[in-house]
């Protein structure tokens, strides 16, 4: 059997890892609505952060951000690779600038040439419409969130076509009919679906095609926002509520689809 009461006399909280000791086997990554916790949010972490930097070791390979950040995965699709090594790193991301931790939000429409500005570029990885800009290019279609969408190509090596401006390689502004000009739902992404499925899945002028739905994200966030609705429930009792009801609506909206296609097929 296991002993479980042990003597704790000398006892400690030190660490070993990665060749290196530490008081406490803390350590810190990246997440969003810290504000929630406290009214310094992003900032007051990462100045903690920085305060023990000399102390404790920082996780440059972490693998995701929590909850679920459109931009984040746009970069991760963009590059390939995980948020640690891309360099974006979350919703809102604290840089330094003049000596001092800045927090900009990423998804303001300025934040990319901040970080240029201050990094010396975008992102620390070079994405695949840069790969790809000297041997047929990327286009990039996309109903999601504005900031999402032009982290498909941050620097303009390529098309990205959205709602809110589309550009073309260069950063050249698309007008008239080469501009995406969709609405923000389902309506839109079909219409969307429709000119991609025309105009760029017959062509050969592009090495790589991208087509990102709103629905898609919406569902990816919905998975993610059920947790946060879960955590800001104060009690068990409320959170089994919240569940029960998801759930049976849930259900329900199953059974309405599945009866509804099925009358449907009755007539094809």
């Amino acid at each position: 059997m296991a002993k479980v009461l042990r003597p704790m006399a000398g006892a400690h909280t030190r660490v070993t890892l990665f060749g290196r000791t530490l008081a406490h086997p803390i350590l810190l990554a990246p997440v969003a609505y810290q504000r929630l916790a406290h009214p310094d949010g992003e900032l007051a972490t990462a100045q903690a952060a920085a305060a023990l930097q000399a102390a404790h070791r920082r996780a440059s390979d972490h693998r995701a951000v929590f909850p679920s950040v459109t931009r984040v995965s746009a970069a991760s699709i963009a590059t390939g690779c995980f948020p640690g090594r891309h360099g974006l790193e979350g919703n809102q991301m604290a840089l330094v600038e003049d000596g001092r931790l800045v927090v900009h939000n990423v998804g303001a429409p300025s934040f990319r040439q901040t970080m240029r500005r201050v990094t010396g570029r975008t992102l620390r990885v070079p994405t695949m419409a840069e790969r790809l800009a000297s041997c047929g290019g990327q286009i990039a279609y996309s109903n999601v969130s504005p900031g999402a969408a032009y982290f498909l190509d941050p620097d303009h090596f390529g098309t990205v076509l959205h709602r809110a401006g589309s550009f073309g390689a260069g950063g050249v502004p698309l007008t008239g009919d080469d501009h995406l000009d969709v609405t923000h739902d389902l309506a839109g992404d079909v219409e969307m679906t429709a000119r991609f499925c025309t105009r760029i899945v017959p062509s050969m002028d592009f090495s790589l095609a991208v087509l990102w739905l709103m629905a898609f994200a919406s569902a990816t966030h919905d998975i993610a926002s059920d947790g946060f609705y879960m955590l800001g429930l104060p009690t068990q009792r409320q959170q089994a509520a919240f569940v029960g009801v998801r759930s049976a609506f849930y259900k329900l909206a199953m059974i309405g689809a599945r009866r509804a296609g099925l009358y449907r097929w009755g007539y094809l």
